[in-house]
């Protein structure tokens, strides 16, 4: 299991993580503290990363999870012909809410 930490106080408002995985389903958990509101997106990307071209598409995306909730799911990172998945994990936190602390595992 893998999992990315991170907080959005003050100025701060978007963090995107990139990496790569093996390509399955993968069943996670985004929880939120801190008193805000965050949103969640996971891209999977067309090409391996570092390659030129190759366009993002969202693979799973949640919004509004208020602080103090975990929200669960799943997202398929399958990606055909690459013996590696290349994500990109974005956290945003919502606008006009307090700062907002994140976990996620997956």
């Amino acid at each position: 299991m893998s999992t990315i930490t991170g907080n959005l106080f003050d100025l701060d408002t978007k963090d995107s993580f990139e990496t790569s995985k093996a390509p399955k389903v993968y069943n996670y958990k985004v929880k939120a503290s801190g008193g805000g509101k965050l949103s969640f997106k996971v891209e999977l990307c067309s090409v391996p990363l570092g390659s030129p071209g190759g366009t993002w598409s969202t693979i799973e995306e949640k919004s509004d999870i208020a602080s103090g909730v975990t929200a669960s799911g799943q997202f398929n990172a399958a990606a055909s012909g690459m013996s590696d998945s290349h994500l990109r994990f974005t956290f945003t936190r919502k606008v006009l809410t307090h700062g907002v602390s994140y976990e996620l595992n997956y």
